[in-house]
């Protein structure tokens, strides 16, 4: 991971906001309106929060190109720690970057909200607590990402292809939607439209998004795991 891979990123993400929703507020007419809060910006159905297009397709094709820069790949550091260690070690850096992906990405809104609208207005609609929880979940989601590409990577046996691979089955994830079928993790982050929309916060639901989550991480580090130490071809470059 280096410090420029964040910057690239951040940088990405006020671009792409600019693109989705500087529309609402370029002559500062959003600052005291809690609809365009609700309604524009955080609307998991238009705009940069945009579960689909944004974070569950664009986002997560960003974040996949880039885990070339996140994985250690040395066959001398196998031998010196063992495949175990070796292995845990790609898979905490996975973590480490998921987190600093979902603060990338939630905290550009943050800041595009914290100039253009009243912090007043943010302060009582809970945006601040709204988006420390829709951090958790992005993160857990980007994790879950992260582990599924891993495991794709070391079973092809490739640096290449598994990009093209992780990120079709994540937007076929996301595309089930279109069939009634919100099987993809990063849906649970839905639940900031009711927040805003409906003032609403349903906390044992997200209870339990958080709960499969960590379960559905677990299973991937499991299997990953196990898939890692049966190859015999983890190092081939194709």
């Amino acid at each position: 991971m280096s410090f420029k891979h964040n910057i690239l990123r951040i940088i990405f993400f006020t671009v792409i906001f600019v693109l989705m929703d500087y529309r609402y507020l370029y002559d500062y007419r959003a600052f005291d309106d809690y609809n365009v809060l609700s309604n524009c910006i955080m609307s998991t159905n238009v705009g940069y929060n945009n579960l689909f297009l944004i974070t569950g397709i664009v986002v997560t094709a960003l974040y996949i190109a880039g885990l070339n820069n996140v994985f250690v790949d040395s066959s001398i550091l196998v031998l010196k720690y063992g495949k175990e260690k070796y292995y845990k070690q790609n898979l905490m850096r996975v973590f480490i970057d998921s987190l600093l992906m979902s603060i990338e990405y939630i905290g550009t809104t943050v800041v595009f909200c914290l100039i253009f609208f009243n912090t007043n207005l943010l302060v009582e609609s809970g945006f601040f607590i709204c988006c420390l929880l829709y951090t958790v979940l992005v993160w857990l989601y980007f994790s879950i990402v992260g582990f599924t590409s891993y495991i794709v990577r070391i079973f092809l046996a490739s640096k290449k292809i598994y990009v093209f691979v992780s990120a079709a089955i994540f937007f076929l994830l996301a595309g089930a939607k279109y069939i009634s079928l919100e099987i993809s993790p990063v849906y649970c982050c839905a639940f900031i439209d009711d927040w805003f929309s409906l003032g609403y916060f349903d906390v044992w639901n997200y209870a339990l998004c958080i709960i499969k989550d960590v379960l559905t991480i677990v299973l991937l580090m499991l299997t990953g795991s196990w898939i890692f130490t049966k190859k015999d071809f983890l190092y081939e470059k194709t």
